[in-house]
């Protein structure tokens, strides 16, 4: 029965050392290619009048101050709260 021996190069066992990088700049450029195209900020959704009238919003709540600098956040809710 033949003995399986790991593959040798110049006396010392092979690495993958050029072959691998080049499969991971590979991969890794196909997800940096396949990420969306970054859309404008600014731009607002439009929701249903239905939904706008069943949330009570408040914004611009102080959530917590650091010297002259405040944390704030917008708080939506249901408006009409159940038993």
């Amino acid at each position: 029965m033949h003995k399986w021996k790991y593959p040798r190069y110049r006396g010392q066992i092979r690495s993958a050392g050029g072959f691998l990088p080049l499969v991971l700049l590979a991969l890794g450029g196909w997800g940096i290619a396949a990420q969306p195209a970054p859309t404008d900020s600014t731009q607002q959704t439009a929701l249903a009048p239905a939904l706008v009238a069943a949330v009570e919003s408040h914004l611009a709540l102080t959530y917590t101050r650091y010297g002259d600098r405040e944390l704030q956040l917008d708080l939506h809710r249901p408006a009409e709260r159940g038993a």
